[in-house]
C-alpha cells in the first residue's frame, strides 16, 4: 500500500477489524443485483438475505482468531532503548498517544460486539431454539442450521466451543509473548484439555470428522512441544552455549543442530501429513452431500414434493420405518431432510 498512499499499522489495524464489515457491504451489493435481477418474490428475498447473513457470519468465524489477536496486542506496550513506550507488535505508534488511543476504543468495543457478542449470541439462539422446540422447524433451521446441524443434538452449542478456544489461544500467545516456554506449556495443556473434552463429547455428528478434530488437536500438540524443543539447546553438550549459525562446526553444537533439523523435518511431513488428511476428509464431505442432495431430489421428484419443504411426521416415520433405520433420536430426523425410508410413512408438505 506504501505505492499508493502512506501506509502504517494503525492502519493495518483498522483494516484487519473491518474486513467482516466490508464483506458483507460487498455480499449486500452481489446479493441485491441478484435480487433486482430476477422477479420480486418474497421467498426469494428472504433466501438471498439468509445467503448473505450466512456468508458474513462464516466469514467473520475464519477470521475469529485473527481479530482476536489484532484486539489483544493493541494493550501490548513495552519500553524501547530510546526510552519511549511504543506497542510492541507496531513499534511505530507510540503508546497512550491518539492514534493508540483510537486503537483502544475501537478493540474494547470489538472485544464487546464480536469477540464476546458473537459467542454470546449463538448461544442464546441455541437456547432459544432448545427452550421453544424449534430446531426442527424449517424456517429456523434455513437461519440457524448452519451453526449447528453437523453437530448432535446435545452438543448444537459446540461451534461456540470452537470460538472461545481461538480465542483463549490468542489471548495467551499474545499475552504471555516474552515469556516463549510459559507460553508454549500453557498452549500444550489447554490443548490437551481440549482434546480429553472433545474425546468424551464427541460432537460431531460425522464419525470422520470427530476424528478429524482429534488428529488436529494432537497435530497441534506435537507442533507446539517441536518449537519448545527448537527454542532453547536440547543436548547435554550445548547447554549453557548458544548455537549459532557460525558454530555450526562447533562439536558441542553440532549434534545439536542434527538434532533440531530431524526434528524440523518431522514437523513439515506431520504438518503435510495433516494438510493432506484435512484435504481428504473436506473432500469426501462435499461428495456425500452433494450425492445427499442428488437423492433428495430424485425422492422429491418421484413424491411430487419439494425437497426443501419436506418434512415427516415422527410418530408416523416411528411406526413404518424396520428397526435397524428407525430414528431412535433427534439426530436422524435433523440430518436426513427425506428419507429413503418412505414406505407406509406420510410426507407433509410445509405450508409457508
Amino acid at each position: 500500500p506504501d505505492c499508493l498512499m502512506p501506509w502504517s499499522s494503525a492502519w493495518s489495524f483498522y483494516l484487519q477489524l473491518f474486513l467482516p464489515g466490508i464483506y458483507s457491504a460487498v455480499n449486500g451489493v452481489f446479493y441485491g443485483m441478484q435480487f433486482l435481477r430476477s422477479s420480486p418474490d418474497s421467498d426469494r428475498a428472504e433466501k438471498l438475505n439468509i445467503n448473505m447473513i450466512h456468508a458474513t457470519l462464516s466469514f467473520t468465524i475464519v477470521v475469529y482468531h485473527t481479530l482476536c489477536i489484532k484486539c489483544f496486542e493493541v494493550f501490548r506496550c513495552e519500553e524501547f532503548p530510546d526510552g519511549v513506550a511504543r506497542m510492541t507488535f507496531a513499534p511505530d505508534i507510540q503508546c497512550w498517544q491518539w492514534t493508540h488511543i483510537g486503537m483502544i476504543v475501537v478493540s474494547c468495543l470489538y472485544l464487546v460486539l464480536v469477540i464476546g457478542g458473537l459467542p454470546l449470541w449463538m448461544l442464546s439462539v441455541f437456547w432459544r431454539m432448545q427452550r421453544d422446540g424449534s430446531l426442527h422447524h424449517l424456517g429456523v433451521n434455513r437461519r440457524y442450521g448452519f451453526f449447528c446441524n453437523r453437530y448432535e443434538p446435545e452438543y448444537m452449542y459446540w461451534e461456540t466451543d470452537l470460538l472461545l478456544r481461538r480465542a483463549v489461544v490468542a489471548a495467551v500467545g499474545v499475552i504471555v509473548q516474552p515469556l516463549p516456554m510459559v507460553q508454549g506449556c500453557l498452549v500444550i495443556l489447554f490443548l490437551l484439555i481440549l482434546l480429553l473434552w472433545h474425546n468424551h463429547a464427541a460432537p460431531f455428528i460425522a464419525d470422520d470428522i470427530d476424528f478429524l478434530e482429534k488428529f488436529t488437536l494432537m497435530g497441534t500438540m506435537f507442533y507446539t512441544l517441536g518449537g519448545l524443543m527448537l527454542y532453547p539447546s536440547i543436548t547435554a553438550e550445548s547447554q549453557g552455549v548458544i548455537c549459532s549459525i557460525e558454530k555450526k562446526d562447533d562439536p558441542n553444537c553440532y549434534q545439536d543442530a542434527s538434532l533440531k533439523t530431524v526434528i524440523s523435518a518431522v514437523l513439515l511431513c506431520w504438518s503435510l501429513f495433516t494438510i493432506g488428511l484435512c484435504m481428504y476428509f473436506s473432500i469426501k464431505n462435499i461428495y456425500r452431500h452433494h450425492i445427499q442432495l442428488r437423492a433428495n431430489q430424485k425422492l422429491s421428484i418421484q413424491t411430487g414434493l419439494s425437497a426443501h419443504r419436506t418434512t415427516l411426521r415422527q410418530p408416523t416415520y416411528q411406526r413404518s420405518c424396520p428397526a435397524p433405520f428407525r430414528a431412535t433420536d433427534e439426530t436422524m430426523m435433523r440430518s436426513i431432510p427425506i428419507t429413503s425410508c418412505i414406505y407406509g410413512t406420510q410426507l407433509l408438505k410445509i405450508q409457508k
